[in-house]
């Protein structure tokens, strides 16, 4: 890959982790980012997709520049003869090499519209590899956020284990002091095995989760998922910037956008070019020949091409005009494609604002719901709460802090949501 395809990938991420999370390490939002963008296939098939476009662009200049092409020749054969008397032969043996110089100088401008296409097609391919970035690292952060969630949800539910199995020992020791009913400790009993049943799809989470950001960052499958670094708690959300700015930095930078746009400059040089074909076309070339063996001869020429296609059954005219239907079509989906744009950050940003509210609102709900459950519990021991009320606070205090997690992790996938689709760097580290 040429430098300047590299240095697309490596200014994204040179404030990244230099180095991965090898197995059994701590493994970071940032590392798992840099992961994906070194092994991800999607990532990896668009940077070729950037060097084949380039490519196309050496081919266009090429055609600007003359043409040098030695070559060599060796002959052997023997040719029979009728002489009249009789026949013989004749013997031809020998070599000859040339090289031979070819150089357009002007044409009416075919070339010139093949170099702007390509130039155009690679910046488009740019823009589209970036954006293949840009929503791959989404889905990294996105399934990173998810396993931590799953994680977070997995403590609580096998918290709750260690509670129920608390308060059936509770109720089984004060059932033999003759404090509380026979029937309780079926109640307690139940509650036991519901949140084992509950721990048991937690954990099912978790590996599923896990299976899935090993995917795409590109993780062999056996190996186990490194252990991920906690999400540090948010005592205050950061509030939304206003919707027209981030619309009007969405539309200028999004590379999707963008690619589109380049593409169909590309599609319109295209356009211009089968229309000059359509047409009066020339150009001037020049040839020269060098003999070098068996004897040093030269051979110049400059010739002047006019053509015009008097009749060709309209097919020029028939490319060009199909062509102009690609770009409306093309001009058609990139209104369209603005126009969702501007929906999906209108709705991105409707939705970080509403997660912040609801992540304030959770982790007020989370604290109180550990103060209740603590007093409950407490009077419990002393006889004072009977069963219904401890597992009245326990599910509150379960529900609580399971609001919290998923509050926390939504408002953390959204915030990433809001920098894909404003054309932001998806990390805010990166």
């Amino acid at each position: 890959m040429s430098s300047k395809c590299a240095c697309l990938f490596v200014t994204a991420f040179s404030l990244l982790a230099t180095t991965g999370a090898a197995q059994g390490e701590v493994l970071t939002l940032q590392e798992a980012l840099k992961m994906a963008a070194e092994r991800n296939g999607s990532v990896m098939a668009a940077q070729f997709d950037i060097e084949a476009a380039r490519q196309r662009v050496t081919q266009a200049r090429a055609a600007f520049l003359p043409t040098v092409t030695p070559s060599y020749r060796y002959n052997s054969g023997r040719t029979e003869i009728d002489t009249g008397s009789g026949t013989r032969f004749l013997q031809d043996e020998g070599g000859s090499s040339l090289v031979r110089a070819d150089w357009r100088i002007f044409d009416s401008g075919e070339r010139m519209f093949s170099m702007r296409a390509s130039r155009s097609s690679l910046a488009s391919q740019e823009f589209s590899t970036r954006q293949t970035l840009r929503s791959t690292l989404f889905s990294v952060t996105q399934q990173y956020y998810e396993a931590l969630r799953s994680q977070e949800l997995l403590k609580v539910a096998e918290e709750q284990v260690k509670r129920s199995a608390a308060i059936r020992s509770q109720i089984e020791a004060r059932i033999k002091a003759e404090d509380a009913a026979e029937i309780e400790k079926y109640q307690a009993e139940a509650d036991y095995q519901n949140a084992k049943v509950q721990a048991l799809v937690a954990k099912n989470l978790v590996s599923t989760s896990a299976a899935n950001l090993k995917g795409t960052i590109g993780l062999d499958q056996t190996q186990p998922l490194p252990t991920l670094a906690p999400e540090p708690e948010v005592k205050e959300t950061a509030p939304a910037e206003e919707l027209k700015s981030l619309l009007a930095e969405g539309m200028a930078t999004r590379p999707d956008l963008e690619s589109r746009r380049r593409a169909l400059q590309s599609l319109g040089f295209s356009r211009d070019r089968a229309r000059r074909e359509a047409g009066l076309t020339f150009g001037l070339d020049a040839h020269f020949d060098q003999h070098v063996t068996p004897k040093s001869l030269e051979d110049r020429a400059l010739t002047l091409n006019l053509s015009y296609p008097l009749f060709d059954g309209g097919q020029r005219r028939s490319i060009a005009r199909e062509l102009e239907q690609n770009i409306k079509a093309d001009q058609a989906a990139l209104v369209q494609a603005e126009r969702s744009a501007r929906a999906e950050i209108e709705a991105a940003h409707a939705e970080f604002s509403q997660n912040g509210d609801r992540l304030s609102a959770a982790l007020v709900a989370r604290d109180a719901a550990r103060r209740n459950y603590t007093a409950a519990e407490q009077s419990q021991v002393a006889g004072a709460y009977d069963l219904l009320q401890v597992n009245a606070a326990q599910l509150s205090l379960v529900t609580a802090e399971s609001n919290y997690i998923e509050a926390l992790y939504d408002y953390r996938i959204s915030e990433a949501r809001l920098r894909l689709v404003t054309g932001r760097p998806i990390s805010s580290g990166s």
